[in-house]
């Protein structure tokens, strides 16, 4: 007997993954670039099935002045969050800010940890996805 997946993530390119390690999740949101702008994280079988976060890079920022992430979230129909980060960290820095947040949101809320939600600003945006 197989269990569903506690949390799914897809890339742009269609890669999936189910429950990954934080570790895995990490690698996984270091390689958002240009080719792979977005990665999309589900709890499938959710209460609230359309329970998502996704990660967008902010592709209006030039790499050579920084990084930025805009951080969606829905805890169900209707109710869909967002929140930005950026610095100015070039790419190819081994060091970014934005980053470490970004990643630390990301997978604190797959791993359902206390206090992910405190570590950005959020703000209610339209229900669409």
């Amino acid at each position: 007997m197989t269990t569903a997946p506690k949390f799914r993530v897809s890339t742009a390119g269609d890669r999936v993954l189910d429950d990954p390690t934080d570790a895995q999740l990490h690698d996984l949101l270091a390689e958002l670039d240009y080719r792979e702008p977005q990665l999309v994280v589900e709890r499938p079988g959710s209460p609230a099935a359309q329970q998502y976060l996704r990660v967008r890079m902010d592709q209006r920022i030039d790499p050579d002045d920084g990084r930025g992430y805009i951080v969606e979230y829905t805890g169900g129909p209707g109710m869909k969050f967002r929140a930005s980060v950026r610095d100015n960290a070039r790419w190819g820095n081994p060091h970014s800010p934005a980053f470490d947040l970004m990643a630390k949101t990301v997978q604190d809320w797959a791993f359902q940890r206390y206090g992910w939600y405190d570590a950005m600003m959020w703000e209610r945006v339209g229900a669409e996805r």
